[in-house]
């Protein structure tokens, strides 16, 4: 009997020293920050290649080789760098016979898909870069972006003012509460992009077929702090 009711004054003592800590640790604020930076972007990525076929997979092959390399050329004598293409598919089908409208049977044949990426440094030579591709043999063309090739500094930026907001926003909610904000307890970001971060504000260059417009850098914080 005496050793349970030292047990239990060992529990009340410990239950007495972790109230006023559970009750410090309960006094805790959540808020949101957003930093959103526009800048203007550097660099344009484009998908492009050729798409071959004939009855034999060597004839196909051979097709789309040739095609590839003249588009490949061109690609450099536009002025685009080595580094900039990046083969992203090859692909080789076969298209099995099958009936015509009209009567008949069509032969199979085999496709070779080729596509590179490309990415464009001179932003004012998008559109000749296309033109030249095209004219050079490009059949399939897919997802032209604009982007900043180095976005960490715009990024840096969004993330202090979000950072900036949060704090704003807890101080002033301490305040209204009659407390003092204390130290953070928790963060956590979402960077607001899709494949990249960023929305575009497009302005039409008179005669271009294409605009670089606006990028939007968006960051949101969710930050916890400590009330005093």
């Amino acid at each position: 009997m005496k050793r349970t009711k030292q047990s239990v004054w060992a529990l009340v003592g410990v239950l007495m020293l972790a109230v006023p800590a559970l009750a410090k640790v309960s006094r805790q604020i959540a808020v949101s920050g957003e930093g959103q930076v526009s800048v203007k972007p550097d660099v344009a990525r484009i998908s492009l290649g050729v798409r071959s076929s004939a009855p034999t997979v060597a004839q196909a092959m051979s097709q789309n080789r040739a095609a590839m390399q003249k588009v490949l050329q061109t690609l450099h004598e536009v002025g685009i760098e080595e580094r900039d293409i990046r083969t992203t598919q090859f692909s080789l089908n076969y298209e099995p016979p099958h009936p015509l409208e009209k009567g008949g049977v069509e032969e199979g044949k085999y496709w070779v898909e080729n596509m590179v990426l490309v990415t464009i440094r001179d932003l004012e030579r998008v559109d000749a870069v296309l033109e030249q591709a095209t004219q050079a043999g490009a059949d399939q063309i897919w997802g032209l972006q604009f982007a900043v090739d180095q976005p960490d500094s715009a990024a840096a930026e969004a993330r202090k003012l979000a950072a900036g907001q949060a704090r704003s926003k807890a101080e002033q909610l301490a305040q209204l509460h009659g407390g003092r904000l204390g130290p953070v307890i928790s963060i956590s970001e979402m960077e607001g992009n899709s494949g990249g971060p960023m929305y575009m504000k497009a302005s039409m260059r008179e005669q271009s077929m294409t605009s670089a417009g606006d990028l939007s850098f968006s960051i949101h914080l969710q930050v916890v702090y400590g009330i005093e």
